[in-house]
């Protein structure tokens, strides 16, 4: 129980005390630089809880609101420069606020502006952070080490539903006609959700195995872009098997993309230009090697056409100059025959002459000899005969004498 001579005050006068006691204060404006943390807008007023880190320890921690007419002007002055008010969980701001205390709502800090050049620093210390992290494990290598096909046929195309970027690219592959296939993988390219969205259609490719992947966003404000200013996103890029082109839209500085992409271009129409460019580049190629080869093979197809003609003259001429030669040879060759022969002809006759006057005067040898030789054996056998007759004669008449007709008689009676 509380000493009953102590003074006990109601809630609202404390409030109003509150109230009285910061009255010189809350017409006070001041800038102030804090993070911030659960934002949610509701009936189109803001509010949030603004904290302060240092040392990873929170330090400060006071409620926001931003009304809806401030918040609406706010919006206004951050378009008009490009820009997209960020004042999402995390974002670091710079605000003009004023104290604000009311008896039912508590203590909080009411904004009326934001300031457009803290958040532009922010978003490029954000990146530069991004891009030395980066460069320190040289990962904006490692993309761009890997090889492009001089025709790249299966485009990836990661871009915002019916954008710009995707209409740009279409029209400019489709008027180049080169039958490119271009496979597009729908994502969200600024907000909370970007991240994620894209690193599903990162994968689509991946897994559809194309010749490039392209990123690109038709342009926007600078808080938008700056989404893309992501580290998963980029070392997803990093790690990637297949070359990244990046068309960001970004007029001036490099994006983080951009960092660690193989290519990156200024516009998605640029992108699809430098595809278009490559096949136009090798159609005048190989149409100066076609023009190369038909003027190269009609010269050689003349030369040699002319080889030809000689030669078939030459051929002509050549037979006929062989012919001729042959048949003079040949000419010559019977002449000499002929002639050879008359003279084999002559010796022939002549020995022919010889030897039949030899064998004459052989044979008549031969005769005369063999003549002497029947000579004196014809002598030989008449005085042979001679001698025979004689004896025969001589035999006959003594046989006469004993075959008398008496004893001839006298015999043929005996033997009857």
């Amino acid at each position: 129980m509380p000493d009953p001579a102590q003074k006990i005050f109601t809630l609202s006068s404390v409030a109003k005390a509150i109230t009285n006691t910061l009255a010189p204060v809350t017409s006070r404006r001041f800038w102030v630089q804090a993070e911030v943390t659960q934002p949610k807008e509701v009936g189109g007023h803001m509010y949030a809880t603004l904290v302060e880190v240092a040392d990873g320890r929170q330090v400060a921690k006071l409620n926001c609101v931003i009304w809806r007419d401030s918040l609406a002007s706010i919006r206004r002055k951050f378009k008009k420069e490009e820009l997209t008010f960020e004042f999402t969980n995390g974002a670091r701001v710079c605000l003009l606020c004023s104290v604000s205390f009311h008896a039912t709502g508590g203590l909080k800090l009411a904004v009326y502006d934001a300031d457009t050049s803290f958040q532009l620093g922010e978003m490029e210390r954000r990146r530069r952070e991004i891009i030395q992290r980066l460069e320190a494990e040289k990962l904006h290598e490692r993309n761009r080490i890997l090889s492009v096909p001089m025709l790249p046929r299966r485009i990836g195309l990661i871009t915002g539903k019916d954008s710009a970027a995707m209409n740009d690219i279409l029209r400019t592959l489709r008027d180049g006609g080169h039958g490119i296939t271009l496979y597009v993988a729908e994502a969200l390219m600024q907000g909370d959700k970007c991240e994620a969205s894209i690193l599903r259609a990162f994968d689509v490719m991946q897994r559809l195995g194309v010749d490039v992947i392209a990123i690109a966003r038709g342009g926007g404000g600078k808080s938008e872009l700056a989404a893309l200013d992501n580290e998963s996103i980029a070392r997803r890029i990093a790690g990637s098997a297949i070359p990244v082109w990046t068309a960001i839209g970004h007029e001036t500085d490099i994006s983080v993309l951009d960092f660690v992409a193989h290519t990156f271009f200024k516009t998605p129409t640029a992108l699809a230009e430098d595809i278009v460019r490559r096949y136009r580049e090798q159609e005048i190629v190989v149409q100066r090697a076609l023009d190369r080869f038909r003027r190269e093979w009609k010269h050689r197809l003349e030369k040699d056409y002319r080889s030809f003609s000689d030669n078939v003259t030459g051929i002509r001429q050549g037979s006929r100059k062989l012919h001729d030669l042959a048949l003079s040879e040949l000419q010559g060759s019977a002449e000499h025959l002929r002639s050879h022969v008359r003279s084999r002809f002559a010796e022939e006759r002549s020995a022919i002459a010889v030897f039949t006057a030899s064998l004459r005067n052989v044979s008549k040898r031969v005769l005369d000899a063999r003549q002497q030789v029947l000579q004196g054996a014809g002598r030989s056998v008449t005085a042979a005969g001679r001698r025979s007759i004689g004896q025969a004669a001589e035999a006959l008449g003594r046989n006469r004498g004993r075959l008398s007709e008496e004893r001839v008689a006298r015999l043929l009676a005996a033997e009857s």
